[in-house]
């Protein structure tokens, strides 16, 4: 019996080792878009978490790059497009309090978070007659 009691025991604790786990992955307003089974591995891989993959979003005729996102402070929001870029950006928590405004918005825009405190932040570009809102997270 003692035997039997031992066998079990390992043989659950390597199947419990060895289980697979669930990842999901999000959009940039934070909802959930795949959920993937992540086999476990015993090969080498790249970590490519740390390359800066921007933000894009279409505004009109402007398409709209934000990185990084999260971001330690600065973040830069670059606008493309056929014209010259007008609009203007507001920054504010999700209470509503706006906390930044920039009035004019150039082709690359510059922002320094660092005097904020750690948080979600609501970022919203809004350039003829349109708007993108965006989730920005401080760490």
């Amino acid at each position: 019996m003692k035997k039997i009691f031992l066998f079990l025991t390992v043989l659950i604790s390597f199947g419990a080792y060895s289980q697979n786990s669930i990842c999901f992955s999000y959009d940039a307003a934070g909802n959930r878009t795949h959920r993937i089974i992540c086999m476990k591995s015993t090969e080498t891989v790249a970590d490519t978490s740390s390359a800066i993959q921007p933000i894009k979003d279409q505004l009109g005729a402007y398409t709209i790059n934000l990185y990084p996102n999260p971001t330690l402070g600065l973040i830069t929001v670059t606008i493309t497009g056929d014209t010259e870029p007008v609009g203007y950006l507001v920054l504010s928590d999700l209470n509503g309090k706006v906390l930044f405004t920039q009035e004019t918005l150039q082709a690359n825009n510059r922002f320094d978070l660092s005097s904020f405190p750690k948080g979600i932040y609501v970022m919203r570009i809004h350039a003829m007659e349109k708007e993108c809102v965006w989730k920005v997270i401080k760490e």
